[in-house]
This record gives structure tokens, sequence and C-alpha cells, in this order.
């Protein structure tokens, strides 16, 4: 569950304190992230390898 305080502050995930800008990332499921990666891929901001990489942790391989 995502709640917001006010703007600027922490948020409350799953009961835990998160910076609104630190771990999005970790706030979206393994599809969303792999397709991110993805982009970055496409785009040659990162190689297929750590693309690969990347991919395989979101999956827990």
């Amino acid at each position: 569950m995502l709640n917001s305080n006010k703007p600027g502050s922490t948020f409350t995930v799953n009961d835990q304190q998160v910076h609104p800008m630190s771990q999005v990332y970790d706030l979206l499921d393994a599809p969303h992230q792999i397709q991110l990666y993805k982009n970055l891929l496409d785009s040659g901001a990162i190689t297929q390898q750590e693309y690969d990489q990347k991919k395989r942790e979101f999956l827990d391989l």
C-alpha cells in the first residue's frame, strides 16, 4: 500500500518509510523494470550483458 503524507515528505510503502525519489524502481513490478532496462538497451545506454544481468535479477534467476 502506498500512502503519501505531505509534499516533499516520505511515503509509507508496505509499512516502510521511503523518500519520494529513492528506490522508485523498487516500487515498480519486474515487468516494468525490465522494460525500462530494455529501453536503455535499445537506446545504446547499456550493453546486452548489463540488460541480461538486470533481467535475471528482476526475475530472481
